[in-house]
């Protein structure tokens, strides 16, 4: 397994980093990568300037002669990489021919030391990061507090609630099933769908299903209700959308952790975002059966059915679409803010 190619091209490595974009795109040779090599090398370049602006701007002076030599490589090799030649097709660009600085080989001490790792977190602050990284951690919180999460450890007690005494273990287990079919349809959908269409259907059909079971738990399971209209049916088929939409859209802020964020604080930033997602899991769990005892079954269905609808909204406004778009077009949309990446849906 190789480095990727992004590390490999912020390093000055680009022969390796051609090489592993061969490799992941089932060992093709370079001229079917040209294009997408090129782009990569392109927004290096780009990142490169940043971090050295940043780095001056935090006073950082010791550390801007590895990335002026960085850039300097990166120009010297676009330059190269744009020039229809053999030694490019062929990948046989010299390491030699990288270097336009001597110090260019200078290590990575810099990138160890105290006052670089907190400008990495400091860039956590700026719009290229702030922004993506609040898009993500609130998808990971209307994720989370959305549902299943928060019945997923108890799934046996609400089927019981819901009247489904008889066959709450099969259900339980063919709910998981229901999850495995949703991830696939996100597998085969999203590059045809795009991932914002997806998670918009995908939330709006899980707020759907909790506002229905919500109104059938006080309409018909409440004591004194319409006990009449009890079915088995109906909350087996609203657990069971419910369990599919919220599988499809699972998947979907985990795909963006790789798209969003800068290449400079992706690791930080994403990590950051892991985490978070835990802690809201953790939340959802452990807080179920007081939320169910407060606001009983019916309460707890249409709180979930509030927190989807609001993650519609959120998500039609600010999620754009990434998909199709190189990683300078969606750092351009984060940073200026403009619907660059916008994807209507009507």
């Amino acid at each position: 397994m190789p480095e990727t190619p992004m590390w490999l091209l912020s390093h000055g490595r680009h022969d390796e980093a051609e090489r592993a974009l061969c490799w992941l795109r089932g060992w093709v040779t370079p001229d079917l990568v040209r294009e997408e090599f090129n782009q990569l090398v392109k927004y290096n370049k780009e990142a490169n300037k940043i971090r050295q602006r940043t780095r001056i701007t935090h006073g950082n002076d010791t550390d801007t002669v590895h990335t002026t030599s960085t850039v300097c490589a990166n120009e010297h090799h676009e330059n190269n990489a744009f020039e229809d030649d053999e030694s490019v097709q062929h990948g046989t660009l010299s390491s030699q021919t990288l270097s336009c600085n001597p110090t260019l080989h200078v290590s990575q001490h810099d990138e160890d030391m105290p006052h670089s790792c907190l400008n990495k977190w400091m860039e956590l602050l700026e719009p290229p990061t702030l922004r993506p990284l609040f898009l993500v951690i609130s998808y990971f919180f209307l994720l989370q507090l959305g549902g299943i999460s928060s019945i997923k450890p108890f799934m046996i007690h609400v089927f019981q609630e819901l009247g489904l005494a008889d066959a709450a273990s099969w259900i339980t287990v063919g709910s998981a099933v229901v999850g495995i079919l949703g991830s696939g349809c996100t597998v085969f959908t999203v590059h045809w769908l795009g991932k914002r269409f997806l998670s918009i259907i995908a939330m709006l059909g899980c707020a759907v299903a909790c506002l229905l079971l919500g109104t059938y738990s006080y309409v018909v399971l409440q004591p004194g209700g319409a006990s009449q209209y009890a079915t088995k049916w109906l909350p087996l088929v609203l657990i069971i959308i419910l369990y599919f939409f919220n599988s499809i859209m699972a998947e979907i802020p985990w795909i963006l952790l790789g798209e969003v964020f800068p290449f400079r604080t992706r690791g930080i930033a994403s990590g950051l975002s892991s985490a978070i997602c835990y802690v809201f899991m953790f939340t959802a769990s452990i807080s179920y059966l007081h939320l169910e005892q407060n606001l009983k079954l019916y309460g707890a269905f249409w709180l979930f059915c509030f927190i989807n609808s609001i993650g519609v909204a959120f998500l039609y406004w600010k999620m754009p679409e990434t998909d199709g778009k190189s990683l300078a077009e969606i750092e351009e949309y984060f940073t200026s803010g403009i619907r660059t990446c916008h994807f209507s849906i009507l």
